[in-house]
């Protein structure tokens, strides 16, 4: 207790000697302050007035015209005022300690030289070998204030131009090593707004960096991007104009970046990566992009809520794209890991003449023309041997390119690693573009399928196609398969499929390009109507041997036709009312008609088509056999609608028949050379009443046979009455 009263007592006689002896003269010992401040930051400093008096219990000094001297390259700083509240905690630490210095409407220069060092009014703040004991006695003051002040910061390093804050105001609080600072100011108009810069940081001396760690925010509002990038040293001649808004946060940690963060809302941005480049032009663009380094040594980068809109109106979608480099065992950075969501293809193509880009990836991407929409892709190198992908996509197209087909509207997901992988496509009006296999593009209503794959150590790939359903127009059906490719050897397949429904006038838009030209152009002409209940479709072997007419493997489409109509050649009476099997076995086609098919009305018997080679000849012929039974005048409306007509001067065109025959018809049809087509025929009637016409006396009960061909008509064995009189 009497330890309490006696330093009480000595408290209180060193305030009344400080307030009534000390503070009263300290304006006369201004020559001496300004010398003892001239020490303490190695520059000379002039104080126009000093005056003092008490705040609490707290002695307060005010200043006045003060100036703190630089070099030739620096200007002075000029304090109007200077407002310091005294520390009593200035005992214990043997040096002045402030409880409070404010700073109203000073005018302060800033300078970085081209080695980097910079500089406050001529003292050197980063620079350990000449660094001043000011700024790390600014450090321990408990609070700063500056209000209304002036700052000019000259950059020489990147040689860019005087850049002046006016009205600016900061805080600085001091406490136990941290640091927390709120700073705003406003730059020249034509450059931005406001500026707005806050930090909550962690560290004892600006000589040591090192140790520092915390946390650094920045806002510029109204910034003009061509005026900005004057200051900074990055990108300055990439981006040519723009305005907007800016946000960044900076974090520290032991002197090195952790992590950056910057926000953007811009609007009427150009940019120009390279001379040689087209200038890219936004009508607006907002993102957030971070940056992270890694426990590694690596940067990972990703960004957020990517939007932007082309000057030409391509608008993208909220984007996030994101992408990780590690060093390798020699310390290169090499990517490990990528990401996209939310990316809309067309977005991102229509600036690839802007992007640089190695030659031969810009030209494979213009060529491609991407489109779509990515929900996720992620992809991630595990190490020298292993890795992994995932995908989900929506509406995906590509190009034809090269050996690889074209589609569009593909929707589906995707995972894989080095072992295999598996994927399912769903889509809608899903189309197929592939010129080096089939001669029309195709296109689908729905696509379902269930795929897997493996890639065996001795390398190819091994494909199962577990399940897959196609619908749209044309057919409705579903597939089973396994491609086996490996290397040296020919792709190996194994397809089992089946339709529902089938429309024969379409079958002609499913042929690939080794059905020759002249079958696929008489398939297109000639099976103009009727469909499928039940298709069956089976390929097995190796591909190189299609289509396994000598072995190897095995080929088949066997397809029941309903309510078929075939137009076999040119000038010939259709057939219609097909019901039958229409067959394609190795090299051959066969269409196999059942009893009950017409032709001109006439009910067929069995009618025949085939064609013997489909692949390995140049000459391919079309040979169609069938026979009816029916009216005889229906005989002769055949004869009338077929080139037979013509070959026969017409003979028959007036000529009349009542009664009923039989006929039986061979065609030859070379398909190059349909004009060369041979036909023979033959119709057996009997008891007929034939009109010839032409004034010539009416036939009664006529029986035998005609005889025709291609160019010929001829009777054979003919008996009838004639005038009431027997005749042959």
């Amino acid at each position: 207790v009497w330890l309490v009263l006696i330093g009480s007592i000595a408290f209180a006689g060193l305030l009344l000697t400080v307030k009534y002896v000390l503070l009263p003269q300290l304006g006369q010992q201004r020559v001496l302050v300004e010398q003892s401040v001239s020490r303490a930051i190695g520059r000379p400093v002039r104080i126009g007035a000093l005056a003092a008096e008490w705040r609490g219990l707290n002695p307060r000094l005010q200043l006045t015209d003060i100036s703190i001297l630089g070099t030739e390259a620096d200007a002075p700083l000029t304090l109007p005022r200077v407002d310091a509240t005294l520390s009593w905690a200035s005992l214990l630490f043997f040096e002045p300690r402030l409880a409070e210095l404010s700073l109203r409407a000073p005018r302060l220069s800033l300078r970085r030289d081209a080695a980097g060092v910079i500089y406050v009014a001529g003292i050197p703040v980063n620079q350990t070998e000449a660094a001043s004991a000011f700024p790390d006695w600014l450090l321990r003051q408990r609070l700063i204030l500056v209000t209304d002040a002036e700052v000019t910061w000259l950059d020489e390093k990147i040689g860019a131009p005087p850049l002046r804050l006016n009205q600016l105001n900061l805080a600085l609080h001091n406490l136990l090593g941290r640091h927390r600072v709120g700073l705003v100011a406003r730059p020249p108009r034509d450059v931005a707004e406001r500026l707005d810069l806050r930090a909550d940081l962690r560290g004892s001396s600006v000589s040591r960096l090192a140790d520092w760690s915390g946390q650094i925010y920045s806002r510029v509002d109204g910034v003009d991007l061509t005026a900005w990038n004057r200051q900074t040293p990055w990108a300055q001649d990439t981006v040519q104009g723009g305005q907007g808004d800016l946000r960044f946060w900076v974090e520290l940690k032991q002197g090195a970046l952790k992590q950056i963060t910057g926000d953007s809302r811009l609007r009427n941005i150009t940019l120009q990566f390279a001379k040689d480049l087209r200038i890219l032009a936004f009508r607006d663009l907002a993102s957030r992009i971070v940056w992270q380094r890694t426990r590694q040594g690596g940067h990972a980068i990703h960004t957020e809520n990517l939007r932007y809109t082309t000057a030409t109106g391509e608008t993208s979608s909220a984007a996030r794209l994101s992408l990780r480099l590690e060093p390798d065992a020699k310390g290169v950075l090499k990517p490990n890991q990528a990401e996209a969501r939310g990316l809309r293809l067309e977005a991102v193509t229509a600036l690839i003449d802007a992007i640089p880009l190695p030659k031969k990836l810009h030209d494979l991407v213009e060529q491609l023309g991407p489109r779509g929409f990515v929900d996720y892709a992620e992809a991630e190198q595990l190490d020298d041997q292993r890795y992994r992908l995932a995908a989900r996509f929506h509406q995906i197209g590509v190009n034809a390119y090269g050996r690889l087909p074209g589609f569009s509207n593909l929707s589906g997901s995707v995972k894989a690693d080095q072992d295999g992988g598996e994927a399912q496509i769903d889509s809608q009006a899903l189309g197929l573009d592939y010129p080096k296999v089939f001669r029309n593009p195709i296109a689908f209503n729905d696509v379902r399928s269930r795929l897997s794959w493996r890639t065996p150590r001795a390398g190819g790939i091994d494909l199962t196609i577990e399940t897959l359903k196609l619908v749209n127009a044309d057919l409705k059906g579903s597939a089973q398969g396994r491609l086996q490719l490996m290397p040296g050897r020919s792709p190996q397949l194994e397809l089992q499929a089946q339709l529902d429904h089938g429309e024969a006038n379409a079958v002609w838009k499913y042929l690939p390009h080794v059905i020759a030209d002249d079958t696929h152009a008489w398939l297109k002409r000639g099976l103009i109507g009727g469909y499928t209940d039940d298709t069956r479709v089976s390929l097995k072997g190796a591909l190189d041997q299609f289509p396994f007419d000598r072995g190897g493997g095995e080929f088949k489409v066997s397809i029941r036709m309903r309510n078929g109509v075939l137009d076999y050649a040119p000038g010939w009476p259709r057939i219609d009312n097909i019901q039958g099997m229409l067959l394609f076995h190795d090299k051959a086609m066969t269409l196999t008609a059942e009893p009950g098919a017409r032709i001109l009305g006439i009910p067929l018997g069995k009618v025949s088509a085939h064609i013997p080679d489909l692949f390995h000849t140049w000459d391919e012929q079309l040979l169609v056999e069938g026979s009816a039974s029916g009216p005889s005048q229906g005989f002769l409306d055949f004869i009338g609608a077929s080139p037979v007509l013509g070959h026969t001067g017409r003979f028959t065109e007036a000529m009349r028949a009542e009664g009923s025959g039989m006929l039986t018809l061979k065609l030859n049809l070379p398909l190059r050379r349909i004009a060369e087509s041979r036909v023979g025929g033959s119709y057996r009637f009997d008891n007929n009443r034939i009109s010839p016409g032409l004034g010539l006396p009416v036939l009664e009960r006529t029986s035998g046979q005609i005889e025709f061909t291609e160019h010929s008509v001829r009777g054979q064995g003919i008996q009838t009455v004639v005038f009431r009189q027997p005749a042959q």
